[in-house]
Order: structure tokens, then C-alpha cells, then sequence
């Protein structure tokens, strides 16, 4: 015996249109909040790399500093730091 398959509601195989509106808008929203994640961790990563790359350049800076100091250069250590302090005023930031 050939049994006819089982159907919907309404005697009609799939979904309506509101379950399928209800499915897309869900999927809106989790998208959207995806891309503000994303978007967040993305900054975070990128202030990381940043941060790090700054305690280097300090670091290294210190360094060199000391360095110079231990020589007996230290007004050339300050010379230097006023020179950088005003390429840095100059340069706006």
C-alpha cells in the first residue's frame, strides 16, 4: 500500500510565509550582533598591537638612554629629548 505523505496544517508540504519571516528576521539579528562583536575584538586586537609595539619603543628608548648616560653623555641625552619633544609638538599629536 502506497501511503501518501504526511502534510502541513493545511494539507500543504513547507512553511509559511510568517515562519519564514520570523526565521530571516532572527537571522538579521544574530548577524548584527556578530558584526559588533566582531568589530569589537577586531579594535581590541589592533589596540594590543599597538600597545605592545609602544612598550618597545620604550623600552629600546630607555635603553639607548641609559646607554649614553653610562658613557658620560648625558647632555646629548638631553639635547636629544628636547629635539623629540619638538618634532612631537610639531607633528600635531
Amino acid at each position: 500500500m502506497n501511503m501518501p505523505k504526511q502534510t502541513g496544517r493545511r494539507g500543504v508540504l513547507g512553511f509559511s510565509m510568517a515562519e519564514m519571516l520570523i526565521v530571516v528576521a532572527i537571522m538579521a539579528v544574530l548577524g548584527g550582533v556578530g558584526t559588533v562583536a566582531g568589530r569589537q575584538v577586531l579594535r581590541s586586537t589592533r589596540q594590543t598591537a599597538l600597545d605592545r609595539m609602544a612598550e618597545q619603543i620604550y623600552m629600546a628608548a630607555s635603553q639607548n638612554i641609559r646607554t649614553l648616560e653610562a658613557a658620560g653623555l648625558q647632555g646629548q641625552v638631553i639635547a636629544l629629548s628636547e629635539e623629540l619633544k619638538k618634532q612631537y609638538v610639531n607633528s600635531g599629536m
